[in-house]
């Protein structure tokens, strides 16, 4: 009876040996699974959440009226010196992360991540989208600072870059952010209208500094 028991028992043995080896391995593949996919799709979706909060950032703005433009369309040199000390503001609160936001925007642009980049640029684009929210309020805090309301900034912003010829002129930070967040167009925004010749003449003076704030515009700030 005992020599008959043995090799029942040593194959029990080896069967509940291998069946552990296989629950180990997935475990294994399960937790990589979570490290390489899961846990950047949570990073990724959380990101997009962020989206929302920073769009709700304008209701810290002091002054939420709305601007009437004038009728022939002329900035008023007051107006390109508020516009050009809330650029600069702003550089100067997010000088230390300018290079990496830079850096970011040129990985995306204003394209979602595909399903399969996900893995490999989720951390990447959750970094990119916190950046974001530090600019916008970096920019908030410059807009309340030099009393703008964000509808004639936004009036401000828009001759300043038609009249420079510069990239971004028709789409502010939520058009950009709508666009990363998959639901928004920038190229349908673009205007092709010629500003006037007198925006033109009073921002060509200004140029320089411009071009030094241009990369903040291409972020629709």
């Amino acid at each position: 009876m005992t020599h008959t028991q043995l090799p029942r028992r040593r194959g029990s043995k080896a069967l509940g040996g291998c069946l552990i080896v296989v629950a180990i391995l997935l475990l294994g593949v399960a937790a990589a699974g979570w490290w390489f996919i899961g846990r950047p799709l949570v990073q990724f979706t959380s990101s997009l959440g962020q989206i929302d909060d920073i769009q709700a950032m304008s209701l810290q703005l002091n002054d939420r009226t709305s601007y009437a433009p004038p009728a022939d369309g002329a900035l008023q040199p007051q107006q390109l010196d508020r516009y050009l000390l809330v650029l600069g503001d702003i550089r100067e609160e997010m000088q230390a992360h300018l290079q990496v936001l830079e850096q970011r925007y040129e990985q995306f642009g204003t394209e979602q991540p595909g399903l399969l980049d996900i893995p490999r640029l989720a951390g990447a684009y959750a970094d990119f989208i916190g950046l974001i929210g530090q600019a916008r309020q970096a920019q908030i805090n410059a807009l309340n600072r030099h009393g703008f309301s964000e509808s004639e900034y936004g009036w401000t912003r828009r001759e300043v870059l038609r009249a420079a010829g510069m990239q971004g002129a028709t789409y502010d930070l939520n058009a950009y952010l709508t666009a990363l967040g998959g639901s928004g167009d920038l190229q349908s925004q673009l205007d092709r209208q010629a500003p006037p010749q007198g925006n033109v003449e009073l921002v060509r003076e200004r140029q320089a500094e411009l071009g030094e704030l241009g990369f903040l515009a291409l972020l629709g700030l």
